[in-house]
């Protein structure tokens, strides 16, 4: 609980047009908050008006719905690799 009152803190102080970075934010958070976490962080992005943010996961319930929206860096990573 308290790790997620910290980033959302950290989130809600972000300056405006910054990107923010955040390293498996599924370590120490139930499962159902991790269900929740980018909904959240959605709500909170339109009142703070950051640019982008960057979540580096291994938890599918960080994903949950929003597939459309991942960046697999290993798969792109071995396109890049072929196309050279």
């Amino acid at each position: 609980q308290n790790q997620i009152v910290i980033y959302f803190d950290l989130i809600f102080k972000a300056k405006q047009n910054s990107v923010i970075l955040i390293d498996e934010p599924e370590i120490s958070l139930h499962v159902a908050w991790q269900k929740e976490f980018l909904d959240s962080i959605a709500r909170i992005q339109k009142l703070n008006e950051f640019s982008k943010i960057i979540i580096a996961t291994h938890s599918p319930q960080i994903v949950n719905n929003n597939w459309d929206i991942t960046y697999d860096l290993f798969e792109n990573n071995n396109k890049n690799m072929e196309g050279q």
